[in-house]
């Protein structure tokens, strides 16, 4: 990985790094200042204006870093300093209007905000209550929610606790219009709603959070089935993650054989893997998204893959801690949550898979193939940590592979049931039908009198007479015998 470099870039960009500065570590300064020098040579080897971008130009970028020997994490951060110094240009009036979306399509003004909204003293005081009770992610969690409401609010010019129904109608529309999922869009506004409870109870509000928050006005959930990969794509990726061999990747590759979560992964220690009194390996996780421990037993090629990254390990502590995590920054610093997610989607760009790469997939993947090789639903739902069976049973709906077994299996006997039983129809002789046709039209009137009596008998006597004449009438006129062997009077 190249030093950061001291050397003068063009004016806009010092001028920028200058304003930064009065922000910023400097140690951000000078990664920024990389980035930028970085940026520049690359747009001086191709020949490239700074108003001419688009974003094949920060694919090149990115490849040209790629063949540097820069990491992954390294690289993204180097595009979103770019970026970072873009957005600053438009806004200066440096560059045209909606030039940064142009070049980076998937950019949100809010990311490169450069400080986040701040809170009003009773919103700091309810995070600091739920902190004593909740998990810091969950925390973490309302304090992001309640930021992201008021820095849409504090547009309003309204007063921090001036909230009324109108605001939280526009708060949702607003929500929707940034084409966030339902069950996102749930938790904002279950945090909201019980951050108004909380200014409620201090008399900071006047209306009842009932009249502004009410439960019509909670999105619909979805009941998504789980996306396992293909066998084909996650063999590949397994093949991928394992032949890069890199600390990171190969903690990618220890969480699809281990079937865990993102968050689980970032917060195994170096000293996870174990062994009970028969030598048996095993994995132990720690507290996680249900806030539950579990062991996960280990195969031999696993307990390899975590030796690896242990050779890869640098064995610092994170800092200002005696915590040493299995997967971390050289420094020692876990991983970004979001930074496995590059990984995956970097090992499999060139590979054609259907619908949004993902880390969560590869846990979908690990729970279905051990469906699929005939492990029990109960037992799966120990591997996967869950607490309630009907968790596990979704992945149950997905198992292509037992689902088809099972289909083919059954309509194979439907098949073998029609064969045999099959027998060729043969068309009804033309002179038995008239012949079966009289006859059982005076089987039905002699059913039907026996059953409801015989009003008139001499009648009914005629009527057989008549009958028996048409038969024979038609049997001179067709010329065949329609008469009947053996009277069924």
């Amino acid at each position: 990985m190249p030093h950061y470099t001291t050397n003068k870039l063009p004016d806009n960009a010092e001028k920028f790094l200058k304003e930064y500065s009065s922000t910023r570590k400097a140690v951000t300064v000078s990664q920024y200042r990389a980035s930028l020098s970085n940026f520049f040579r690359f747009l001086i080897i191709k020949k490239l204006d700074l108003s001419s971008l688009n974003p094949e130009h920060i694919k090149e970028f990115d490849l040209d870093l790629k063949l540097h020997n820069i990491g992954l994490s390294t690289r993204r951060d180097r595009i979103h300093h770019v970026r970072t110094f873009i957005i600053w240009l438009e806004n200066k009036g440096d560059l045209e209007h909606g030039y940064g979306k142009k070049v980076f399509p998937n950019f949100s003004a809010e990311t490169v905000c450069p400080s986040q909204s701040p809170l009003p003293v009773l919103a700091e005081d309810f995070i600091n209550v739920l902190s004593a009770t909740y998990k810091p992610s969950t925390v973490s969690g309302y304090k992001s929610m309640l930021r992201g409401f008021y820095l849409f609010h504090n547009k309003t010019k309204r007063a921090a606790y001036s909230i009324d129904r109108k605001d939280v109608e526009a708060y949702m529309i607003h929500l929707f219009k940034m084409k966030m999922m339902p069950e996102h869009r749930k938790q904002r506004l279950l945090a909201l709603r019980r951050y108004l409870d909380w200014l409620f109870e201090h008399k900071k509000l006047k209306t009842h959070p009932d009249e502004l928050v009410s439960p019509k006005d909670f999105p619909k959930g979805e009941e998504r089935l789980p996306r396992p990969f293909s066998v084909e794509v996650d063999l590949e990726i397994q093949k991928r993650l394992e032949k890069e061999g890199s600390l990171d990747y190969l903690g990618v590759l220890l969480l699809r054989r281990c079937g865990l979560r993102v968050g689980e992964l970032r917060n195994l220690t170096i000293d996870c893997v174990g062994q009970d009194l028969n030598g048996n390996w095993f994995l132990k996780v720690p507290l996680g998204k249900l806030n539950n421990e579990r062991v996960i037993p280990l195969d031999p090629k696993t307990v390899e893959i975590v030796e690896r990254i242990k050779r890869h390990h640098s064995m610092r502590p994170e800092p200002g801690t005696k915590t040493i995590y299995l997967i971390s920054h050289p420094t020692g610093r876990r991983r970004g949550i979001y930074h496995f997610g590059a990984i995956l989607r970097d090992i499999t760009s060139d590979l054609a898979i259907p619908g949004k790469v993902v880390v969560h997939r590869l846990r979908h993947s690990f729970a279905t193939s051990l469906l699929s090789a005939g492990m029990s639903v109960t037992s799966l739902k120990e591997l996967l940590g869950h607490k309630d069976i009907q968790m596990t049973l979704c992945y149950a709906a997905v198992t292509q592979e037992t689902l088809r077994k099972e289909y083919f299996a059954a309509l194979s006997k439907v098949q073998t049931r029609y064969e045999v039983t099959h027998y060729p129809l043969e068309t009804p002789n033309f002179r038995d039908g008239i012949r079966r046709s009289f006859s059982d039209a005076i089987k039905y009137i002699l059913k039907y009198t026996k059953e409801h009596g015989n009003p008139n008998p001499r009648k009914l006597e005629i009527m057989y007479g008549r009958i028996r004449n048409i038969r024979h009438e038609l049997s001179v006129l067709l010329k065949t015998d329609l008469e009947e062997k053996s009277s069924a009077q």
